[in-house]
């Protein structure tokens, strides 16, 4: 009896720290997007060529907010989701807000890692095919996507993560047992 009321015990703190940690995670992605927008809602020329246009191999421009680097901000309008995205991933970024994986919005292959967090990508497995997504990076230039492929992988199928396909975006989170990856692909409608 004494193990078992152990293990509640430590399920209930599980639980408990999983709330709180999202919870801090949407009050810094929160403050971070409203530091964003403020650097990104510069005017632009409509007539001057994009420097990625230009050329596509540059780096992705960053805005550095509370010491890390953000390349932009995506929004999933079907799901209410508007999230800063951090450019390079690891797991303690990953506890702030979504992050670039590899690629870049400019050569199309941009793939996002994100937590399964309610306030973060948690709200991914309820897209359907056909939904937008919009991307702008930190120079304001717009990438609109539609959801082409919904799918799952395995946390060990990276190669088939980083394969190219018929998709200029992928996005990614943990399934809730955490043994898969919801993996969203989408391709690039305009700009």
């Amino acid at each position: 009896m004494a193990a078992g009321l152990c293990l509640i015990i430590a399920a209930l703190s599980l639980i408990a720290y999983n709330r709180y940690d999202e919870s801090r995670a949407q009050k810094a992605s929160e403050n971070i997007l409203a530091q964003l927008d403020m650097s990104v809602t510069e005017s632009k020329d409509e007539n001057e060529i994009p420097d990625y246009i230009l050329n596509p191999h540059m780096e992705m421009p960053t805005r550095t907010v509370d010491g890390n680097e953000y390349i932009g901000i995506l929004k999933i309008k079907s799901i209410g989701l508007t999230l800063p995205v951090i450019s390079q991933c690891d797991n303690s970024k990953l506890k702030i807000a979504p992050c670039r994986y590899s690629g870049s919005a400019y050569l199309n292959n941009m793939i996002i890692a994100g937590h399964d967090y309610v306030s973060h990508l948690g709200h991914m497995f309820d897209l359907e095919a056909g939904d937008k997504i919009t991307f702008t990076d930190t120079d304001n230039n717009v990438f609109n996507y539609e959801v082409t492929e919904i799918g799952y992988l395995y946390s060990n199928q990276t190669e088939e993560m980083l394969a190219e396909g018929s998709w200029d975006l992928t996005l990614f989170t943990c399934t809730y047992s955490g043994r898969q990856r919801l993996t969203i692909r989408a391709r690039l409608i305009g700009q």
